[in-house]
This record gives structure tokens, sequence and C-alpha cells, in this order.
């Protein structure tokens, strides 16, 4: 984990994501917030889980908009949170930086897309965090619709701090991973309803 008292250049960023190619998941349980058929969600001892989802919308329209968004990492809450680079495609095994501002400081934590879905009612995608990474798991946002044609969308989390600084300031990190949660569907419903 690295903290910046300023946005850092993308070209430090291209360096860090350079290195980052080759360097390990730091959690060994991957695609632990993946849903099987049938099958209950098992979280691996020590993490927590967090899950919230909104209804979005309902309609074609609304499910193009919400898929464009989370393709352009707009799910993302702009008011603290920055995704290098946002170009980024959505697909297995492609690497990010993501960057958190916390009371100012900026947090550079990278992360991996261990899985993707592109069905015709569930379209998302999980990452998983890397060595450097503040914390430890892996997170999934998703859209889905019914039969009704309503489309939610939903973000699942299972994580644990790693390292000393994360665990010291876990009430606030936890702090954090709600806050972003609460912007994250408020966002993207914003998104849809324009």
């Amino acid at each position: 984990m690295r903290i910046y008292i300023s946005y850092p250049r993308a070209i430090k960023l291209d360096e860090f994501l350079s290195k980052q190619q080759k360097a390990t998941f730091s959690y060994t349980e991957i695609a632990c917030t993946k849903l099987e058929k049938n099958q209950p969600l098992k979280i691996p001892k020590g993490y927590v889980e967090d899950y919230n989802f909104i209804n979005i919308g309902k309609g074609d329209q609304t499910w193009e908009k919400a898929k464009t968004a989370i393709q352009q990492w707009k799910h993302f809450p702009p008011s603290f949170t920055k995704i290098y680079p946002n170009t980024t495609k959505i697909e297995a095994g492609n690497i990010v930086v993501v960057m958190i501002n916390i009371l100012g400081l900026w947090c550079r934590n990278p992360a991996k897309i261990v899985y993707t879905f592109n069905k015709p009612n569930r379209f998302g995608f999980a990452y998983g965090t890397l060595q450097e990474h503040a914390e430890q798991g892996e997170e999934a946002f998703w859209i889905s619709r019914n039969n009704n044609n309503q489309i939610t969308y939903h973000l699942r989390a299972i994580s644990k701090p790693k390292f000393w600084a994360a665990k010291l300031a876990y009430p606030l990190a936890r702090k954090y991973q709600r806050k972003f949660a609460l912007e994250s569907m408020q966002n993207l419903k914003d998104i849809c309803q324009v």
C-alpha cells in the first residue's frame, strides 16, 4: 500500500501498473464472490461480507445505460475514488489501480479482474486484490433483470485488512467501504435516470 499527499502523475501510475503485471493475488480464495447455481456463498474464515443492491429502473434503455456505465467504471464514486486507467476493459486478467482519497490522502490499491459474466439478464465482473492492496479479498459488481424487466445493481465484497495501517484504521476503512457502496448505488441509479 502506498499513500500520496496528492494524486500521482500518470507516469508513476504507469510504472506501477507495469510492475503489477506479474503480481499475484493477496488471497487464496479466488472467485469467492461467485455464486454457483443452487449453492450458498461460502465466506472464507476471517473475512467480512458486504452485500448491497438497489433497484435502478426498468427496461432495455436502463439496462444498456447501466451496462455501459459499468464497462466505463462509472459505478465508482467520483467523490473519493478513481480507477487508473479508466479505459481498462472489463476482461479477466486485466489490472487496474484503485485510487482512494481518504482524509485528503490518496491510497494506491492494485486489483485484477478475476471473472466476468455477460448474459442476457446478468452482466458484471469481480476483481481481486493484489499484494500491494491495503485489503485482502474480492469485490463483485453486477446488474441483473427479472421477468418484469426490473433492473437491480448489486455489489458484493468479501474482505479483511491486510497491512498494519489498514488493521489499525479498520473502523475508518469500514466507514469508507459503506460510503463506497452507498455512493456507487446512487451513482449508477442517477446515471440510469438521465
